[in-house]
């Protein structure tokens, strides 16, 4: 007991010494926010009387006088998954060459077009879109977000910031059962939609967040720009103090 408090007591106080890290760490594992919350909402608003009467058929035997069908309701989930895949493979081949906060933006970019095709759609064609573009955007954003944060941690808080991805997703699952739970009662489309529309805040927030920040210094390292890579190390530290120069 005591060497895990002693072992807990050393991570915390690398964690607060390294503070500034942490908000930057916290803020890209927001990313897998989308995940949680995709999951959950989207597992729940499928047995909501507003969805099913676009998306399922009526069923006199089901006590909401509503069903769905076993395939859209297998590609709603499993389509997602093909985006990532997709998406992995891409990046395996690719990948190597697009920055950290590229593939933030791009994977926020698809975010942004897979919920609107999905609130905005009636028909299955445009909910499989919708739902594979997702996918291809919690491929990007893991990929990148989990790259980001362990390229800036140092070796003594890296696994710890690293588990913020967990965090973010499971906070994520839990504000889309609360929001699910608010919006059973709409029997018309907004009780889908509206879960929907809360992850329009995902892409938009770490969009924005990612404009102040700078790349990663082995990024910029691994292009030949060390100018840069200092730069980013002195924004991530937090050190304000200039660098001397020769004449």
């Amino acid at each position: 007991m005591t060497e895990f408090t002693s072992s807990f007591k050393r991570i915390f106080c690398n964690v607060w010494r390294e503070k500034r890290i942490f908000a930057i760490s916290f803020g890209i594992a927001f990313a897998q926010f989308q995940y949680g919350f995709d999951s959950s909402a989207v597992s729940g608003f499928q047995s909501m009387v507003g969805f099913l009467k676009i998306f399922g058929y009526e069923d006199p035997t089901e006590l909401i006088g509503y069903n769905i069908q076993t395939t859209p309701h297998t590609l709603i989930q499993s389509l997602m998954q093909v985006g990532g895949l997709l998406t992995s493979i891409f990046i395996f081949t690719l990948g190597s060459g697009i920055s950290r906060r590229l593939g933030l933006w791009i994977a926020s970019a698809f975010s942004l077009i897979a919920v609107s095709v999905q609130i905005g759609t009636t028909s299955f064609t445009g909910l499989y879109i919708g739902r594979l573009l997702l996918g291809v955007s919690n491929g990007f954003y893991l990929t990148y977000s989990v790259t980001y944060m362990g390229e800036i941690a140092p070796a003594s808080i890296r696994g710890a910031l690293i588990g913020l991805v967990t965090f973010q997703t499971s906070f994520g699952a839990l504000v889309g059962i609360l929001v699910d739970n608010y919006t059973e009662t709409y029997s018309n489309r907004l009780s889908y939609q509206v879960p929907l529309a809360v992850m329009y805040a995902i892409p938009a927030m770490l969009s924005a967040a990612l404009i102040f920040l700078r790349d990663t210094p082995r990024y910029y390292i691994s292009i030949g720009r060390e100018d840069l890579a200092s730069a980013s190390i002195r924004q991530i530290r937090g050190i304000e103090d200039e660098i001397p120069t020769s004449e």
